[in-house]
């Protein structure tokens, strides 16, 4: 599949649509309809009723998945059996560094991967359990794993290209054509989401740790949505929370407070909580209780079949807020910042269509909504319920 990747992005006609295609989610939507039909019992698509509007998002996930009464540095455990071999795929590679030049507006006949991609360390699940959101995982690198997830990706669009789906369609033009798309590098390597548990394969999924931040403000709870900047390298133009992919610790707390200074106080990518005066005054509130790291679910995504572990970052204490607000210094993913008010039912009853949400986000803001209200008693987050799909 791949060598037909670089030749399709030559076509300027292709390159349009793939950008609009990104920045309306069709990735995550063909994915989702492509495992919709499943009956295995093992996964059920992420669902909520939102003040009376359901809203399905593009992520499977499990009953025993909502619950970790453990320590969460304990959570993730390093596989020492198994040796995880990487897959450099220069075709899928160039595919996304070509994508990366045309969103940046530069030449997409003489970039290079270099220009646009780096490698790195991360680790990638080797077992998962089914009885709880218990990780194994192994060291990998984000070669291997854009490798992957590239051609998973990529697949879909070249096939809902081919098929003449325009890409601004909605779950209703998807599923029409869906079952007639020739996807054969995703029938072999996630053919059905269970594929995702027990012992994985070696398409290297990523783990994503993310939060919600909610502070407590002298204007009462608000909810930092940050708007990702139109050249990033996955969900330009949409909101989310703070994380990124597991790299350099398994313990997904320090990951995210890692991630917090990064994207919230503009830190300097791979600082350590501990050598940035504004984590180092996270750490003490949490030892404090004045703020909270809650963790809220794990979950598979539709498109590239990857982990997300999703938390709650609440800021309890008042001035503490107000300190949040005053020292957020966002970096280059991140250019805004959105405080929404989450004590107004009304306006958590329009989050489903006011906000674009990155694909792994909008589940991330519902179950922190049902949290914060369940374990602390604020916001509205009883108008929001699961159900089933």
């Amino acid at each position: 599949m791949c060598s037909d990747v670089i030749g399709r992005f030559d076509s300027e006609e292709y390159r349009q649509w793939a950008d609009v295609a990104a920045r309306n989610d069709l990735g995550n939507i063909a994915g989702d309809e492509y495992y919709r039909d499943e009956r295995d019992g093992l996964f059920e698509a992420y669902t909520v009723d939102v003040g009376g509007k359901v809203v399905r998002c593009p992520l499977y996930t499990r009953d025993e998945w909502f619950r970790y009464d453990g320590n969460l540095s304990e959570m993730v455990e390093v596989d020492q059996e198994t040796d995880v071999d990487p897959v450099h795929d220069e075709a899928a590679l160039q595919e996304w560094a070509a994508k990366m030049a045309y969103r940046t507006g530069q030449n997409v006949a003489d970039t290079k991967i270099t220009d646009h991609v780096w490698n790195g360390d991360l680790f990638t699940p080797t077992r998962v359990s089914l009885d709880g959101p218990k990780l194994t995982v192994a060291q990998s690198d984000y070669f291997s794993y854009l490798s992957n997830s590239s051609q998973l990706l990529t697949e879909l669009y070249l096939a809902l290209f081919d098929a003449g789906v325009d890409p601004t369609a909605g779950r209703a033009e998807v599923r029409q054509v869906i079952d007639d798309l020739s996807l054969p590098y995703r029938e072999e390597v996630v053919p059905s989401m269970s594929k995702v548990t027990g012992e994985i394969g070696d398409h290297h999924p990523a783990i994503g740790v993310s939060a919600i931040p909610i502070i407590r403000t002298e204007d009462g709870h608000k909810m930092m949505l940050l708007k990702r900047g139109e050249r990033v390298a996955s969900s330009p133009g949409q909101y989310a929370g703070v994380g990124g992919v597991m790299d350099h610790s398994t313990d997904p707390q320090h990951h995210l407070l890692r991630e917090t200074v990064e994207e919230l106080f503009g830190a300097e990518e791979g600082t350590h909580p501990m050598e940035h005066p504004n984590g180092k005054r996270l750490l003490n509130a949490l030892d404090a209780k004045d703020a909270h790291i809650d963790y809220l679910m794990t979950c598979v995504d539709a498109s590239r079949a990857s982990y997300h572990i999703r938390m709650l970052l609440y800021v309890e204490n008042e001035q503490l807020g107000e300190w949040v607000l005053k020292e957020h210094n966002p970096n280059f993913e991140t250019k805004t910042m959105k405080l929404v008010d989450i004590e107004d039912p009304q306006v958590v009853g329009r989050l489903p269509t006011e906000y674009d949400f990155s694909p792994t986000t909008g589940g991330n803001v519902y179950e922190a909504l049902r949290h914060l209200h369940e374990q602390y008693d604020v916001g509205v987050g009883e108008q929001i319920t699961r159900v089933v799909p």
